[in-house]
């Protein structure tokens, strides 16, 4: 986390959320806009609980937490649910 320190600004993360074949996935991405003296930024780990929610049966799934740390990943979250 020592980046959060060394390097200015504050990333911008993006969420999209899919469904297929019974499993949910979430796609993240983050981007930090350049500042005077460092237009190349890194991409800086965010730690972020999640958990699918059921509208349906008002149902909360397992949070667990994930850590973005690269500029976009994607993570499996567990069977798909009427979001």
């Amino acid at each position: 986390f020592r980046l959060w320190y060394s390097q200015a600004g504050t990333p911008r993360v993006k969420a999209r959320l899919t469904s297929e074949g019974g499993r949910s996935r979430l796609h993240l991405s983050q981007e930090t806009p350049p500042t005077p003296g460092q237009p190349v930024k890194e991409a800086m780990p965010i730690p972020l609980r999640v958990a699918l929610h059921d509208r349906a049966r008002n149902a909360l799934g397992e949070e667990r937490l994930i850590v973005l740390d690269k500029p976009a990943d994607s993570f499996e979250l567990g069977p798909a649910t009427d979001l």
